[in-house]
């Protein structure tokens, strides 16, 4: 079982590492929010909105794909509906909200998982991060995206759980 490797702390050798992800979305998140969004995406958050109006996915919205970009992009609109936020906006907040909370997790599962490489760790996450905002550009919120995004934190856990059972 992994045990909680606590809190990401700044110590003075991964500044460069915090400077280079704060930088890259310094650049790469106000891009997502003043460029168009793209054709997936877009439409994952206009069918999610028109879900919560009360369409059937497969019957009023027709399309070949299976329910969970739907389904995410309903909870983004909802959640847009609250705040006063378009679905499109919502859907980017969200998905970039939730990526952030993976890459938290997934630092601190490196942090356990390689304990005496910071300079390791760092590297992986910046790696990570420009993968998953600036490098993703035009194709943030697709479904490949959002799985990407998403299972990050599950993948290095469980290369943890592995290495653990390894070692014992």
């Amino acid at each position: 079982m992994l045990r909680s490797a606590g809190r990401p702390k700044i110590v003075r050798s991964d500044l460069p590492y915090w400077i280079a992800g704060a930088l890259l979305l310094l650049f790469s998140v106000p891009w997502l929010f003043t460029n168009p969004i793209n054709g997936d995406t877009g439409f994952f958050a206009a069918s999610g909105e028109a879900i919560l109006d009360g369409a059937k996915l497969y019957r009023d919205i027709v399309e070949p794909n299976t329910p969970p970009p739907f389904l995410f992009g309903a909870g983004c609109a909802a959640f847009g509906r609250l705040v006063g936020l378009r679905a499109e906006p919502a859907l980017i907040l969200t998905l970039s909200f939730l990526i952030g909370l993976a890459l938290y997790r997934t630092n601190a599962i490196l942090r356990q998982l390689l304990p005496r490489r910071p300079e390791a760790i760092g590297l992986l996450m910046v790696v990570a991060l420009y993968c998953l905002f600036p490098y993703a550009s035009n194709k943030f919120g697709e479904r490949e995206h959002i799985l990407v995004g998403l299972m990050l934190a599950w993948l290095f856990g469980s290369i943890a759980a592995a290495t653990q059972l390894r070692r014992s």
